[in-house]
């Protein structure tokens, strides 16, 4: 986490272009087996029309299905939704089909969709200007009888407002960050903070970033003290290391391909197939995702905040 979003996907760090002048992939991901804290073992599938992200499916090794991703135009782009699926009754209701059916009780269980995680990207003139990333999270107890509620807790909104120079370098990111608070009724109340980071450039290398942090909470104006500041170290044209008070990033290399970054509270390898693409991402704490590619260009680089494209981070087409 670089500015207080999590990672859906790795990013591409040619995407800080217009999109007009961005060369196509050559391939685009079609599948990804994994494991996280949240599904355990999964396979997720992608489908595209027209080269853009329409779907996703994610099941588990029982080939039963976890979570639905789609998609939708709005007014300036695009906004994708993921879709967890669960059960609509309580635990004592489906150890009762249980008890009634055996194992075929699990096809009697309803199941009901609860969002996860959605994103919505704009545009203005084809070049992206905003991302807006809001994760939700399931309730620790869901209760039973007439106390039964499985709707998920509002948990984290970010929102990103993208500036560049007349190179389309990204030159300023503003964030707005507003995280929920789970005590209050209906989960809508948050607490916000806007930061705004601003790139030095030597050509197109970031060099530095300065992160400002607004002294006005839920303000819009440009009162900002300067919170922290990013250094970016290079070898042979290639990131070597970003250093500031909070994150410390260390990276390895082989040939120009990153194969190991280390934080300040853990290390996530890579792997690459034989035509250089990004196969396996392991996280180091027993969570991984393992890529297989298809023929076609696609956009799944845009789960990841357009920001952390300055740091290097390995590639999922």
């Amino acid at each position: 986490m670089l500015l207080g979003a999590g990672l859906f996907a790795c990013s591409d760090s040619d995407d800080d272009l217009d999109v007009k002048d961005s060369p196509k992939n050559k391939f685009r991901v079609k599948e990804i087996t994994g494991r996280n804290a949240h599904w355990g073992e999964y396979v997720m599938n992608m489908v595209y029309y027209e080269e853009t992200l329409d779907s996703v499916v994610v099941r588990d090794h029982a080939n039963d299905k976890l979570a639905v991703m789609t998609s939708s135009g709005t007014d300036n782009g695009l906004k994708y939704s993921l879709n967890d699926y669960i059960p609509n009754i309580d635990a004592d209701s489906i150890q009762k089909l249980y008890d009634k059916y055996g194992s075929l009780a699990k096809d009697s269980i309803p199941l009901i969709a609860r969002e996860l995680f959605s994103l919505s990207n704009e545009y203005k003139n084809e070049i992206l200007v905003a991302q807006t990333f809001v994760y939700n999270k399931a309730r620790e107890d869901v209760g039973s009888g007439k106390n039964f509620n499985n709707k998920y807790l509002k948990n984290k909104r970010v929102r990103y407002l993208y500036e560049y120079d007349d190179r389309a370098n990204l030159i300023i990111c503003r964030v707005l960050e507003d995280m929920y608070k789970k005590e209050i009724k209906d989960n809508e109340e948050f607490d916000r903070l806007i930061y705004k980071a601003a790139f030095d450039l030597n050509g197109n290398m970031v060099t530095s970033m300065n992160l400002y942090l607004s002294d006005d909470t839920y303000g819009s104006g440009e009162d900002y003290r300067l919170h922290d500041t990013y250094s970016f170290s290079y070898s042979s044209g290639l990131l070597t290391k970003v250093s500031c008070k909070t994150l410390n990033l260390e990276y390895q290399y082989s040939g120009e391909n990153v194969i190991s970054v280390r934080y300040t509270d853990g290390e996530r390898t890579y792997e690459y197939n034989s035509d250089g693409f990004l196969k396996r991402i392991d996280f180091g704490n027993g969570e991984y995702m393992e890529i297989k590619y298809e023929a076609g260009h696609g956009d799944f680089h845009l789960f990841t905040p357009l920001i952390e494209n300055s740091f290097n981070l390995p590639s999922i087409l």
